[in-house]
């Protein structure tokens, strides 16, 4: 999908610059409230939102290192790891960090996301147009 969006600007005599953003302890760093808050403004419907506040409310988890196990204590933020759900949690959360809009041949700017790694791409005619193109975009 992306190379093609890329040739296709290339093929328009553009130049294609990208950035490429990887969000360090995506999952761990997720703020409960903002998520849901977030699901509200997208419009999710209440009882979906209801489930997911529930889903990650009173979460506990122990360590265990050779013979020694913790006692239990809360998990207060953050999406399980390995959960399905949590992906998908975590592009919403994550959604601002992209381009509005679908890929499109039309436009000069696209991004795409898979959990924690977003890529930006934006075609200009030349680097300096670019540069500062990009600079509003981020």
């Amino acid at each position: 999908m992306l190379s093609s969006w890329i040739h296709h600007k290339w093929r328009e005599k553009k130049i294609v610059i990208g950035t490429f953003l990887d969000v360090k302890s995506a999952y761990p760093m997720v703020h409960k409230k903002r998520l849901i808050h977030l699901l509200i403004a997208q419009n999710c419907p209440p009882y979906l939102y209801l489930i997911i506040d529930s889903f990650l409310t009173d979460r506990t988890t122990k360590l265990c290192l050779d013979q020694y196990i913790s006692h239990e204590f809360n998990i207060p933020t953050g999406l399980p790891q390995g959960s399905p759900l949590s992906v998908i949690l975590y592009l919403l959360y994550n959604s601002d960090l992209l381009i509005p809009g679908p890929p499109s041949l039309a436009k000069d700017t696209t991004s795409i996301a898979y959990v924690d790694d977003v890529t930006h791409l934006l075609a200009a005619n030349s680097l300096k147009e670019g540069m500062e193109e990009l600079g509003k975009v981020l």
